[in-house]
């Protein structure tokens, strides 16, 4: 019994350290791509993610780890104050699922790490395309086939589509399969430092050592999960929470409202879609107006105007060089329409989720343990994101540089994580709650 609880607190450890780690990049790095409006932001943080978790796979082998850790960066990532934002959450939990699924038989397999990296930057795509479908439509898809035949001046057949999908499978394909032997190359490094017992050593020293910051855990035993959370969230959040009030308090008389705009959206005909999205704004108005203001993003609709327009004069232009004014016109406002709604479905559903609500969905499957695991990662995560900080402020210039710079912030990451893996596994031996008899 002593060696299985020994294996339980070690196996929540590397989970809320790990999940505290890609919790931590996904607010710091993530955003601060964001910030610089670096292309495929998006693209390279599940690049670096996929990278994170076959490296933690190797270090600590354990069975639906990656998956436990999944749970953690999600809740660290509702911390943002945009709050809980169902596109991000949907694809951390996504990404950690299929790492876990492709790593179950052999987690140290070189060939798996590649494979587990391909399928989840191929899973982060899919899901890209799916959001410009959900927010778009199809016609957003035939302007661009459009675009490719009359300007390209190539006939779109299957043989050129098929060709155009496979050379875009390899790219995603062999990037993922790239970040996996890096994944596996920087765990082995790791795991072989832990076996010629220097973490070990590292670990026992800083144990000892009076000004521990990670085995000198804040004595917050009365604290939970949700109050460190809002600790950490910030006065934005706080007042996101409040204006999130009435929602919730409408949210069931609302809720009929949403899936009758639903089905009448999704269809080809105008006029159901101008009546979903102005139904869908007049019960907005009354019961959730505080969703209105919340989108009101004066870029993001710009952009989905010129979007709209251009695909309707796209679309709008024969081949024969007439033009259809009233298909392109209708297409236009279909799809501006169609991005309104999704847009203010999207807000209106994700502050219908209250806090402790989404913080108590373990308590309902029965692991107790990974609430209290987040607990842990809500107190860990300030030093965290300090150290992240210190990193992105010392980048050298110069691309090579900057390349050997990411690859020693990796291996020293991952170095801390296993040292404050193994603290926290021996100097918090409540990790696991005990088991009633």
């Amino acid at each position: 019994m002593e060696e299985k609880q020994a294996y339980r607190n070690r196996f929540w450890a590397f989970v809320t350290v790990f999940g505290t780690l890609w919790g931590g990049l996904e607010l710091t790095l993530g955003t601060f791509l964001h910030v610089l409006h670096v292309p495929k932001t998006g693209f390279i943080m599940v690049a670096l993610s996929a990278i994170l978790l076959v490296a933690q796979r190797n270090i600590f082998p354990a069975r639906w780890s990656t998956l436990a850790a999944g749970v953690i960066a999600a809740c660290i990532k509702s911390l943002s104050p945009g709050g809980i934002i169902a596109g991000p959450i949907i694809g951390i939990l996504g990404e950690a699922l299929i790492i876990e699924l492709c790593l179950l038989a052999a987690p140290r397999n070189l060939v798996l790490n590649m494979f587990a990296g391909s399928v989840a930057l191929l899973w982060s795509q899919l899901q890209s395309v799916f959001k410009l479908w959900l927010y778009y439509g199809t016609d957003f898809l035939a302007s661009v086939i459009k675009v490719i035949e009359k300007f390209l001046k190539i006939q779109w057949t299957a043989a050129v589509g098929w060709t155009v999908v496979g050379i875009l499978l390899l790219i995603i394909l062999g990037t993922g399969a790239v970040s996996g032997i890096i994944g596996h190359r920087l765990g082995r490094r790791v795991l072989k430092d832990m076996e010629n017992a220097q973490i070990k050593a590292e670990s026992e020293e800083t144990a000892n050592a009076s000004d521990d910051e990670t085995a000198a855990l804040p004595d917050e035993s009365g604290q939970s999960a949700k109050d460190v959370m809002a600790a950490v969230g910030g006065g934005k959040r706080r007042r996101n929470a409040a204006d999130n009030a009435q929602i919730v308090k409408t949210r069931l008389w609302v809720l009929p409202f949403a899936i009758a705009t639903v089905v009448m959206q999704f269809g080809d005909n105008l006029w159901f879609a101008v009546g979903a999205a102005v139904l869908w704004c007049a019960v907005l108005a009354v019961g959730a107006r505080q969703v209105l203001k919340a989108i009101w993003w004066p870029k993001f609709w710009i952009f989905t105007f010129v979007v709209s327009c251009l695909c309707g004069v796209v679309l709008a232009w024969q081949f024969e060089g007439s033009w259809d004014w009233a298909l392109g016109c209708e297409a236009a406002v279909r799809m501006f329409l169609r991005g309104l709604y999704v847009f203010s479905l999207v807000s209106w559903a994700t502050r219908c989720v209250r806090g402790e609500e989404f913080l108590s969905v373990w308590e309902k499957v029965h692991l107790p343990e990974l609430g209290l695991s987040l607990t842990h990662a809500y107190r860990l995560l300030p030093r965290w994101l300090d150290r992240m900080n210190a990193l992105l402020s010392q980048r050298p210039k110069g691309f090579v540089n900057n390349c050997r710079f990411i690859r020693q912030s990796c291996l020293v990451c991952l170095r801390d994580a296993v040292r404050d893996s193994e603290n926290l596994s021996r100097n918090r031996q409540d990790l696991s709650l005990p088991r009633s008899a």
